[in-house]
């Protein structure tokens, strides 16, 4: 993985001397939009806080206003975050880095990307490419690898989000069509890239620059089973690509597992679906969520397990719709019931036994093709809304509020490592990305 710029210590834990090493700073840069501490209503407070790997912050500078630039001083690895607070103590500007050790970038100074909180706005810098439809992964938790179609090779970019910037790509990856498009991305062990197109599917590890053909693991019969399906990655950092959440083509029990390792195996739900809804529940795995007017509306790939288990719950035929789970239960948001109509928000009890129901849990969210996140303790939802054009909601149980994007977009959305919700590509200008933090 090559950097934007050559700063080695920048997420290293040690192996850096702090001894007599200048301070290094960081620069606040609003990217494309406007100096957020400009708009109304205006931050009158800037404030700097450390976020150390176990929890605790500590308030690092505290101004009237914003800061041109501030230190980093000596110490542990740790996070920072500016925030512009108003006359009120709300938060209307908000900035956070990835991990930094001080040690690491002693001299220096970096930008530090800043927008409007509750806002979508564009970082720093371009892609080489056009990217009208990408898929995306996070490679080396700070690199935003995009991906979308080319001839003889898929044409990728890379953005830093631990300088804020794009990075250099890595060399081509080759499929076995003239034209590549990848249907579906999935990164295991930090940099090793899996994509499926339509029949195909090729690995790229960007580190060691190996790449190649994958055969068909036995359990499907093609790639086709799975292309277009989305990803999601169980607790032990296996990713899953799962045909039943691609919201076209025909339905599908079609899934592939992809080991830290880079094996790459087969598994199946127990219903073929289209268009189901997906999600990893921590402390209880891969669970998949309507999609079929047959069969359980549920199923569960258990952490550890090897196959999906229906549980017990009618048929629900719920397409483009998002899931989000905790360790109990699954909210179903946003997508189509049949006929149509815009689908009710519901909750699914994971821990139900017999004769289950899903309840009602809220407001609905008009958005279909939709996949949800949390963003600074946010339920957001984005998709698709009536007029077919790219947004967000913010959700909770008793209103949404909608948010949107400042020029058409159609890549899937993607949470990245520093808190913000990312969504990217698009037919009007598709070099850049589009972040949103509250």
């Amino acid at each position: 993985m090559k950097p934007a710029c050559a700063i080695a210590c920048l997420l290293l834990t040690a192996g850096c001397s702090e001894e007599l090493l200048p301070e290094g700073r960081l620069e606040p840069t609003p990217g494309f939009e406007r100096d957020p501490f400009d708009e109304s209503p205006a931050p009158t407070i800037a404030r700097v806080t450390k976020t150390l790997a176990d929890g605790t912050e500590r308030v690092v500078l505290e101004r009237g206003a914003a800061p041109a630039s501030f230190p980093i001083a000596p110490g542990k690895l740790g996070t920072f975050t500016l925030e512009g607070l108003d006359d009120s103590g709300t938060r209307q500007a908000i900035g956070r880095s990835l991990p930094i050790n001080p040690a690491g970038i002693a001299g220096l100074q970096l930008p530090l990307f800043v927008s409007r909180s509750g806002e979508f706005a564009r970082p720093p810098g371009e892609f080489v490419h056009t990217h009208a439809r990408p898929v995306a992964a996070i490679a080396d938790d700070r690199f935003v690898v995009v991906a979308s179609e080319g001839k003889g090779s898929i044409t990728l970019d890379l953005y830093d989000l631990g300088v804020w910037a794009p990075a250099e790509s890595p060399d081509a990856t080759r499929c076995p069509k003239a034209v590549c498009t990848p249907r579906s991305m999935a990164i295991v062990d930090q940099a090793l890239a899996v994509f499926v197109g339509d029949d195909w599917a090729v690995f790229h590890n960007f580190v060691t620059g190996s790449q190649g053909t994958l055969p068909t693991p036995k359990g499907i019969m093609s790639y086709a089973e799975v292309s277009g399906g989305s990803t999601h990655r169980a607790a032990d950092g296996t990713a899953y690509i799962l045909g039943a959440a691609r919201n076209a083509g025909d339905p599908t029990r079609g899934a592939l597992r992809i080991a830290g390792d880079g094996a790459v195996t087969a598994v199946t739900t127990t219903t073929a679906r289209t268009g189901a809804a997906a999600a990893s529940v921590e402390g209880r795995g891969i669970v998949v969520v309507g999609g079929s007017d047959m069969g359980s509306a549920v199923e569960l790939l258990a952490d550890g397990n090897d196959a999906f288990v229906a549980l017990p719950f009618a048929p629900d035929s719920t397409t483009g719709a998002a899931a989000l789970g905790d360790e109990a239960t699954v909210l179903r948001l946003g997508g189509r019931s049949t006929g149509g109509a815009w689908a009710p928000t519901v909750r699914f009890d994971l821990g139900c036994g017999a004769d289950c129901v899903p309840l009602p849990a809220g407001v609905g969210v008009e958005l279909d093709t939709a996949s949800a996140m949390r963003i600074d303790g946010r339920v957001v939802v984005f998709g698709l809304n009536q007029a077919g054009e790219q947004e967000a909601v913010v959700w909770d149980e008793s209103a949404v509020s909608t948010i949107s994007v400042n020029q058409p977009r159609r890549g899937a959305p993607l949470l990245l490592p520093t808190g913000h919700g990312a969504v990217l590509g698009g037919e009007t200008n598709p070099k850049t990305l589009e972040l949103l933090a509250f």
